[in-house]
């Protein structure tokens, strides 16, 4: 097993700052998934620890040593891309052998590293197959196999799924996980896919602008989101987004806006009474906190049923507030009524889940 530390890494491509001061720990045997939207600097930050391309600035260690300046070939890291990657004209044990042949191993060890591949990935009846004779799962498997062959101290993995239908691709991260678990090899993956990361991760780096915006636990991550950009990122449906401030009434704290007014939890009051009167903030809270009613509720905000959407056994019901339009998601039998276009409903928001954020800063005070 291996531990890897990056201090305070940059990369730029011409003008573009593409890693901006990323420092990271990843321990020994975890699996650190580094997540963001297309351009955020998670591949260019892998592709500097591989080697592929050298740091503006910045250190990489692996093991305590630092590998800035050691050739790719020299790290011990294999890393499975996003394409696999695969050689056309090598059947699959030609494929586990190459890595191996290319250090002049012993042929006979050769063979035996093959056999033990096989029988981790359960492959033994496509050793001899091409990989166009390959579904995309096997050929996942094989690229996985190349790359454990090796028996590197870090594993690093380029959106290695992105290629599979998604039924497929729910079936090999289910694969991929229990394989680096089996395994203990530390491992860096990145991915634009949220649900992706929540279920293979060990710690997830939410990454946007080059710029690391969270570290944390899956649970972290989506509990307590550190800024606007992270409360945004993570949950399907995302986090809904009401401007709102704080305002004092009759010795209570209410949160309000030009549409509702509803008080505050003591306890939540307590939290967040630094905050000034007045000022601008951002309310957050995800479609699976909201619940809805039929009929009015002390303290819950009068909405338009403004689509249905049905999934299987959940509903997600958008919800029209003046010229917003929130999300709400719910198991059909636990809603209590069977919404209907252009309905009045009542919202209540579960206050155990809400988030208030700084609007001028982003940051999370709530």
């Amino acid at each position: 097993m291996s531990r890897v530390v990056l201090a305070h890494l940059h990369c730029w491509y011409g003008q573009t700052h593409a890693v901006d001061d990323v420092t990271l720990v990843v321990g020994d045997g975890e699996l650190c998934v580094l997540l963001g939207p297309t351009g955020c600097g998670k591949t260019s930050t892998l592709r500097m620890i591989a080697g592929f391309v050298r740091p503006a600035a910045g250190d990489i260690f692996l093991d305590g040593r630092r590998i800035n300046d050691l050739y790719p070939g020299d790290r011990n890291i294999a890393m499975i891309f996003q394409s696999y990657a695969l050689y056309p004209h090598m059947t699959v044990r030609q494929q586990f052998a190459f890595p191996l042949k290319a250090t002049k191993m012993p042929a006979r060890e050769i063979e035996q590293r093959i056999k033990e591949t096989a029988d981790f990935l359960h492959m033994h009846e496509f050793l001899d197959r091409y990989p166009g004779e390959l579904s995309a799962g096997q050929q996942q498997r094989v690229a996985v196999g190349r790359a454990l062959i090796r028996r590197p101290k870090l594993f690093l993995m380029d959106e290695p799924l992105s290629q599979l239908d998604a039924r497929l691709r729910v079936e090999m991260r289910a694969t991929l996980r229990r394989l680096q678990q089996d395994l203990g090899i530390t491992t860096i993956y990145v991915t634009h896919d949220q649900m992706e990361a929540q279920s293979v991760a060990d710690k997830i780096v939410v990454m946007n602008q080059g710029r690391i915006q969270q570290i944390g636990s899956p649970l972290e991550i989506y509990a307590r989101p550190a800024n606007l950009f992270v409360a945004g990122f993570i949950g399907s449906p995302p986090m809904n987004f009401l401007d709102c401030r704080l305002e004092q009434r009759q010795g209570q704290l209410y949160v309000c806006n030009d549409r509702f007014a509803f008080p505050l939890r003591p306890d939540l009051a307590d939290r967040v009474g630094r905050v000034s009167l007045g000022q601008p903030l951002v309310l957050g809270i995800r479609p699976e906190h909201i619940r809805l009613s039929p009929e009015a509720q002390a303290n819950a905000v009068p909405a338009e049923v403004y689509v249905l959407e049905p999934q299987s056994s959940e509903l997600i019901v958008d919800l029209k507030l003046g010229d917003l339009i929130l999300k709400m998601r719910g198991d059909k039998r636990e809603i209590g009524f069977r919404p209907h276009l252009s309905q009045q409903v009542w919202m209540e928001f579960q206050q155990d889940h809400l988030h208030l954020f700084d609007k001028g800063t982003e940051v999370c005070i709530l």
